[in-house]
């Protein structure tokens, strides 16, 4: 059986929580950013607005 759709939510939110996490990190000691990891952010953020 899979997941509710609002158990996905939930799942795709704390994802979001810990790339937001990596990229404090990586800008604190790295003095840096990740496109990539932006645009994953980014994608997972739009996935949780769609209606």
């Amino acid at each position: 059986m899979g997941m509710t759709d609002r158990q996905f939510d939930v799942h795709l939110t704390s994802i979001l929580r810990d790339l937001e996490d990596i990229r404090q990190e990586i800008k604190e000691k790295y003095e840096g950013e990740s496109e990539k990891l932006e645009r994953l952010a980014r994608d997972i953020d739009n996935q949780l607005k769609r209606p």
